[in-house]
């Protein structure tokens, strides 16, 4: 938020205030520059033959495939064959045969959209109404929530690593002039959402994507037995005395304990 205030996120949403939102994050990743996450402690659903995703450059040279889901449906990433270029003739008159040794590259960019980097511990989140749609799979309000919003910080910033990290593109063999960032950057149209998101791209500054009480995890992931709830994963699992949340009991989420803890450490950017 613009400023820190005496109210609770819960508190707040117990007093009626509801701001709407829509979350939408990628797949997840980490850089060199940040603290390591906690590694991932599969579940009994997850497939025991799934090959790990790993970093490549380009989809040239490896792509990321969803592997066999578990019993209980968790998927994880595999990684699959490149893919090649493929010329489109369908717009125009047929492909000239030797272009690759005459043509010349006018300009060479990277894209990066919807990257939705979001303050999941905000008041203004709304994940309670994605329960409104839980008989409804398709239902309009099922973006509300994502099991994994926490980490787009470090989504973003592995996208940026990455991003610099091409060199020559394979066809012009140009390296990029610029970056162009399209569609939602940020989730809550928050000051400290924007903020991170500057400093991502820009890098070289220090990132924390922490807000509120920065000693504990203030969302609906933590495992505090007072406001435990089954409809929301909890990665370090469930309090004493509670039954495992839906994530993991009905769809096989893997339990990662300290992810919470890590995403919350400070990390320098790695930027454009």
């Amino acid at each position: 938020m613009m400023a820190r205030v005496p109210f609770t996120r819960r508190s707040l949403i117990k007093a009626g205030l509801v701001v709407p939102a829509v979350a939408v994050v990628d797949a997840c990743s980490s850089s060199k520059s940040k603290p390591p996450l906690p590694t991932a402690t599969p579940s009994a659903s997850a497939s025991a033959s799934a090959t790990p995703a790993t970093t490549s450059i380009t989809t040239l040279d490896q792509t990321l495939l969803r592997g066999a889901p578990g019993t209980s449906g968790f998927v994880q990433l595999v990684t699959g064959a490149g893919e090649p270029h493929l010329t489109r003739t369908d717009l125009g008159v047929a492909a000239k045969a030797g272009r690759e040794t005459s043509r010349s590259a006018l300009l060479t960019f990277s894209h990066l959209t919807d990257m939705h980097v979001v303050d999941a511990q905000s008041p203004a989140r709304v994940e309670f109404l994605d329960r409104a749609d839980d008989a409804t799979p398709n239902g309009i309000l099922t973006a509300a929530y994502r099991p994994h919003e926490f980490l787009t910080a470090h989504v973003a910033d592995a996208m940026a690593a990455t991003v610099r990290s091409i060199g020559p593109g394979p066809v012009s063999k140009q390296k990029p002039s610029f970056a162009i960032s399209t569609g939602d950057a940020v989730d809550n149209c928050q000051q400290n959402e924007l903020r991170w998101m500057i400093d991502l791209l820009d890098g070289g500054a220090m990132v924390r994507a922490d807000s509120g009480d920065v000693s504990k995890w203030e969302g609906v992931a933590d495992s505090d037995p007072t406001y435990y709830d089954v409809h929301y994963w909890h990665p370090d699992g469930p309090p004493a005395g509670k039954t495992a949340d839906n994530a993991t009991a009905k769809y096989g989420f893997p339990r990662v304990p300290g992810l919470l803890d890590a995403v919350r450490q400070p990390f320098t950017a790695t930027g454009l």
